[in-house]
């Protein structure tokens, strides 16, 4: 707010901020505003940014559709699991996996009850496994 009344003239604030350049690599976007969609996929040169940014992307396209599965599950009373388990694997299913490349994740497979599918209406199937971390052999 200071530096915003002077115009931005004066010094940082003493706490550090982190410019969006280093954050996320503008390139990319610079090319998706020239190019759209079909540019992204086809830049061999940055895949691993590519790969992150279209999946942000299909994410933001289908937001509404997983915005409404989540409301359902926080405005819903399950019989056959808990409340808890019911909102941790919609988020699991509508959130958490739509921002990893592949799209797989696991649940912690000691969740109580854990549903086989979503119970937001979707049937989008629920992955429940071992989510511990194991040290590699020799760490331990």
């Amino acid at each position: 707010m200071r530096r915003q009344k002077t115009d931005f003239l004066t010094e940082r604030p003493k706490c550090e901020a982190v410019e969006m350049n280093d954050m996320l690599n503008i390139k990319i976007l610079e090319e998706f505003q020239e190019g759209g969609v079909d540019a992204i996929e086809n830049n061999h040169q940055s895949a691993g940014v590519s790969q992150s940014f279209l999946v942000l992307l299909n994410f933001l396209h289908d937001i509404k559709r997983h915005e409404i599965g989540i409301r359902k599950l926080l405005a819903s009373n399950p019989s056959t699991t808990s409340k808890d388990t019911q909102i941790m694997t919609g988020l699991a299913h509508h959130l958490f996996s739509q921002l990893v490349p592949n799209n797989k994740y696991e649940v912690d497979k000691y969740a109580k009850q854990l549903p086989k599918t979503c119970g937001c209406g979707c049937n989008g199937d629920i992955y429940g496994g071992d989510t511990s971390i194991v040290p590699p052999v020799g760490l331990s």
